[in-house]
């Protein structure tokens, strides 16, 4: 700008007017004439331009310069000072520094509070299963708002811990199952050792007796007390192999069948056995359920011989109908059990007297009608066997599997 002004005003001044015009408007400048002679501008106050207008000998550097070349070979050089360009510049830096590290710090600030929100629920994640690993198994997260990534991350986390608690209490139980299994075996083993101990020792005994008599009478008493002993060994380790049949729930082969007809079936059987106890048998109802006919056969033979070894006079038998289940009481005239031995007339090799009993009977007659989901108990002096009927659906599978079965 101060280079144009020269030139326009050099084109109707002499050298020394232009440098006095020059002064007059604030420029700095050196004019040099034709014959080479050097003439100052020396401005006192800005004038024009802008820049911090100085005498031209005593610009502050860093000074800048642009010459115009005149007619009559008359040089103008104008001059201005960077001086304060730099000093903005500087400025500019600064505030540039300074505010750079002013946003960097409220970015560093904003990206801290940022990644505690965004990271917010991975702590309570985390803070959970800390929680769920010292013990508290039924801690869950129960997210807000599942339909967020992080809300449907929460689901699965809670739906893996019920999968992994479900497992885990799935596999105790396993545990526990296994264990009483064990236990049971081993008692079953120790029970039927125990058990069978005595009689084989009696046929032990009977027959190194029956070795060294010659007397005939002797030895046909021997003998007839070695066949009730290998009777008594046989009927022992039938009744062995019959529990551990229902133990392992085999032996099931389902089909209709009526109570009452079993029943009929095995009274006349026990008053055969006993002639004389009075059987009264008495039915009521329809009394069709959905069974083993075999098993039941066997589990209401086992409640009657066992009457029948503790009756004095009569055996009294009632099958009656009683909504979803079909009831069937045994009493009789005998002495009976104590209330406080109720429960355990039913365990394995358990007997109370010495009148024949193995100790076997009512624990494979309670096997048997818990196999056919049924309950047997013994309340007010007599056995009551409880038998449910069976849906319609599993008699309909069954018909379709032997439709025979069902002629009764």
């Amino acid at each position: 700008t101060r280079a144009q002004l020269a030139l326009e005003l050099g084109q109707n001044m002499t050298p020394a007017e232009l440098d006095a015009r020059l002064t007059e408007l604030g420029v700095p400048a050196i004019v040099v004439d034709g014959e080479g002679n050097r003439l100052t501008s020396d401005p006192a106050v800005p004038g024009f331009g802008t820049g911090p207008p100085a005498p031209g000998e005593g610009l502050r550097e860093p000074v800048v310069e642009r010459q115009v070349v005149l007619d009559d070979d008359v040089t103008v050089t104008v001059l201005a000072s960077q001086v304060g360009v730099e000093r903005t510049m500087d400025q500019v830096l600064l505030i540039e520094i300074i505010g750079t590290v002013a946003v960097l710090a409220l970015m560093m600030i904003l990206l801290i509070r940022a990644s505690r929100v965004v990271l917010g629920p991975i702590d309570q994640v985390v803070a959970t299963a800390r929680q769920i690993a010292s013990g508290r198994t039924g801690k869950r997260l129960h997210p807000d708002r599942p339909d967020t990534e992080l809300g449907q991350m929460a689901v699965a986390f809670d739906e893996m811990l019920d999968s992994l608690e479900l497992a885990i209490e799935q596999s105790q139980h396993a545990a526990a199952e296994a264990r009483e299994s064990e236990l049971r075996s081993r008692r079953f083993l120790a029970d039927a050792a125990h058990q069978l101990r005595t009689p084989i020792a009696a046929l032990r005994a009977s027959v190194e007796s029956l070795l060294r008599t010659e007397d005939p009478q002797e030895r046909e008493r021997l003998m007839d007390h070695l066949a009730r002993e290998t009777a008594r060994v046989g009927r022992l380790v039938n009744g062995l192999l019959r529990v551990a049949e229902i133990d392992r729930g085999e032996g099931v082969a389902l089909a209709i069948v009526d109570i009452s007809e079993i029943v009929a079936t095995e009274v006349d059987r026990a008053q055969t056995l006993s002639p004389n106890l009075r059987f009264e048998l008495h039915t009521e109802g329809p009394t069709v359920v959905l069974a083993d006919p075999a098993g039941l056969a066997e589990a209401f033979a086992n409640v009657l011989d066992n009457a029948r070894r503790h009756a004095d006079t009569y055996i009294r038998v009632r099958v009656s109908a009683a909504g979803p289940e079909v009831v069937t009481a045994i009493e009789d005239d005998g002495p009976g059990v104590d209330e406080e031995l109720t429960d355990r007339i039913f365990d394995r090799f358990t007997s109370f007297d010495d009148r024949g009993g193995s100790g076997l009977g009512l624990a494979i007659t309670r096997g048997i009608i818990e196999n056919h989901r049924g309950a047997v108990v013994y309340e007010d002096g007599r056995f009551v066997i409880r038998i449910p009927r069976g849906s319609e659906l599993d008699v309909d599978l069954v018909q379709e599997r032997d439709p025979a079965v069902g002629a009764h």
